[in-house]
């Protein structure tokens, strides 16, 4: 998942998109722990997404709080 979503963040941030220009994207990432309640999962991955978007934007956060920065 995180190679996934860095490849994503890095085509999104390189393409122009017409109308509209550039754009960025932001990643949170968290491993699957609980298959009785996925919810708790989600939120997990939420709060880096949070993480992601309050440290700068345009980088992709993981569980383990590897940052993945702008290239």
């Amino acid at each position: 998942a995180k190679v996934v979503a860095e490849r994503i963040r890095e085509k999104v941030e390189k393409h122009k998109f017409p109308m509209i220009g550039k754009m960025t994207v932001s990643c949170g990432i968290a491993e699957v722990k609980n298959f009785d309640n996925p919810y708790l999962d989600i939120e997990r991955a939420d709060k880096y997404l949070y993480i992601a978007k309050k440290t700068g934007k345009n980088k992709c956060v993981y569980e383990d709080t590897t940052v993945a920065s702008k290239s």
